[in-house]
């Protein structure tokens, strides 16, 4: 309940969709596997405001795991998601011309290799870069005036924004194996690199 007796409703769902194919295997015997799927969910919202709020959500992934040599295996990764979110904002002071389109993607590209110098030594190291950069457009479009009227709502746009952010990350690692009597020993040693940049 709120003040003065009333009931409040908030925003309610008109529609959702969820569906995905998955697909995998080996494509060389004792050699290069591949596997792949893909996702998508539509979720529909009515907001209180009784403005429409669609978000669609999309997923690809895909891998690849090759053994070059016996003692050597290459992993290659790949992840795309994106989130697009039609009417975000919608409010009582923001009707659908000043609500933002929000998308993406946000790609991941990973590749990573692990050698086998010999029983005892162990080497990995692995390069990975993230994009998850994504943008807000205004539904009223870029070339609309903003301006908030004498009641306080918003009219014919709203604000664009544009986030770019981009990481790169390096990492090596080298493990040892060695007994002392009926004991296992492990020593682990490596490093890593990583750059984040924001804007």
């Amino acid at each position: 309940a709120v003040a003065g007796g009333g009931s409040f409703v908030g925003s309610q769902i008109t529609g959702v969709q969820d569906y995905g194919l998955e697909v995998g295997g080996p494509v060389l015997k004792d050699r290069l596997w591949l596997w792949g799927s893909y996702g998508r969910d539509q979720i529909d919202l009515l907001t209180v405001s009784n403005f429409p709020d669609k978000t669609t959500l999309e997923d690809i992934n895909g891998k690849l795991n090759w053994q070059i040599i016996p003692s050597n295996a290459l992993t290659g990764f790949y992840l795309r998601g994106d989130k697009r979110k039609f009417g975000r904002s919608a409010a009582i002071n923001r009707p659908p011309p000043t609500t933002v389109d929000q998308k993406g993607p946000t790609a991941l590209y990973k590749i990573e290799d692990n050698q086998v110098i010999s029983s005892n030594l162990v080497v990995d190291a692995f390069y990975s870069y993230l994009d998850e950069g994504f943008q807000l457009v205004p539904e009223g479009g870029l070339n609309a005036q903003t301006l908030q009227d004498s009641n306080a709502i918003w009219q014919n746009s709203f604000i664009a924004q544009y986030f770019k952010r981009p990481q790169h990350q390096l990492l090596g690692s080298v493990n040892y194996f060695f007994n002392t009597g009926q004991l296992g020993h492990e020593i682990k040693g490596g490093g890593s690199y990583r750059n984040t940049a924001i804007g």
